[in-house]
């Protein structure tokens, strides 16, 4: 091989050009990272249905998904779990699999399941296991004058718009309170329609679940049977029927007053003292978190820009700076080893040897 490189110095010549510039367009499209992430190669599947039994799991989510998944090539090992109103399958592939395709695989394989799904269930959830599960930027936003709601209402639509950027993970909510509907009975009402508590409480637990009723078979076929019960619009609640009869039905907003509000808190965000919303930001694999700031930035500037002057919208994490300098002193301890390795053979050997040992940096 040295003897053919020897020989032909314009075809030597010509591959170490372009060794140096195949290394400088590596060198612009890695990812920068500051604590590059270990590929695990398991992946974690998911299937809800509110109201069955363990072995009901079972039977109507994990053995559709174990019989898809099964099939997949590359599954190194398989475990599947089932609980009360949840199923589980946690898949481990050879490492050899690169992960994208074992998702790619596994999604068409849970899609696959899904025909089997009854109706009420779920849309599985498909999540890689990550040794580190740190978000890579903070966001946060603070106010003393706006409500708690517009606050919230901001926050899912910073979160909405940063979840289309194509290296962005995953983007949660942390230090806002979960919506709910409250109902503030009117004690004459109930006097007057004679309606006890337990007849609320009971009204309200049994028309908020899911009844799996199963299948019927008839001369013409089977068919799924289906109770829909589960609470999913404001009217739903503003119409639960407390007391029917044949003439007429008593709902549960002619004996309360129903409105919006949010539960008890049960965490807090603070920034300088006050308390905030936070937007928790997870890059994607592989990506460069550099230009994934840069553009998480761009969006974000575009809400400063139209919010109100009392809302602040700050950065809590960005390791943009860090993460530069660390580059910068990796680039500059390798252009100084770069100049001593030429500097000493050229005072020994001459300039061309110097050149010609000193080649070897940038080409390995």
């Amino acid at each position: 091989m040295i003897e053919f490189l020897v020989d032909r110095k314009r075809t030597a010549l010509a591959i170490l050009v372009v060794l140096i510039f195949a290394g400088i367009f590596g060198r612009a499209n890695i990812p920068i990272e500051s604590e590059p992430e270990i590929v695990v190669p398991v992946i974690y599947i998911g299937a809800s249905l509110n109201g069955i039994s363990p072995q009901d799991a079972e039977r109507l989510l994990l053995k559709p998904l174990e019989d898809e998944v099964r099939g997949i090539e590359g599954v190194d090992e398989l475990q599947g779990f089932a609980f009360e109103n949840y199923a589980a399958v946690i898949v481990k592939f050879d490492a050899a699999d690169s992960m994208k395709l074992s998702i790619d695989k596994i999604r068409d394989a849970v899609n696959d399941a899904k025909v089997n799904f009854p109706d009420e269930a779920n849309d599985p959830i498909i999540r890689e296991v990550s040794v580190t599960d740190e978000p890579n930027i903070i966001i946060s936003i603070d106010t003393e004058y706006s409500t708690e709601r517009y606050v919230l209402n901001l926050a899912r639509q910073i979160k909405k718009d940063l979840e289309l950027i194509p290296s962005i993970f995953e983007v949660e909510i942390e230090g806002a309170r979960d919506e709910q509907l409250e109902a503030v009975i009117n004690r004459s009402q109930l006097e007057n329609y004679n309606i006890t508590f337990s007849e609320i409480i009971r009204a309200v637990s049994n028309n908020n679940q899911v009844v799996t009723t199963g299948e019927i078979n008839t001369g013409n076929g089977q068919f799924s049977v289906s109770v829909p019960g589960l609470f999913e619009t404001a009217k739903d609640v503003y119409e639960l029927p407390i007391r029917s009869t044949d003439n007429s039905s008593i709902f549960l907003s002619d004996i309360s007053d129903i409105k919006r509000n949010f539960k008890e808190r049960e965490s807090y965000t603070k920034v300088n003292g006050s308390k905030s919303v936070s937007l928790m930001v997870k890059k994607g694999r592989g990506t460069n978190l550099i230009e994934t700031i840069n553009e998480v930035e761009e969006v974000v500037d575009s809400y400063i820009k139209k919010v109100p002057e009392e809302v602040n919208i700050s950065y809590i994490l960005d390791s943009r700076e860090m993460i530069t300098d660390q580059v910068n002193s990796l680039q500059g301890n390798i252009l100084l080893a770069t100049l001593f390795v030429l500097l000493i053979p050229m005072l020994a050997l001459g300039i061309r040897s110097s050149f010609i040992v000193g080649s070897g940096i940038p080409i390995s």
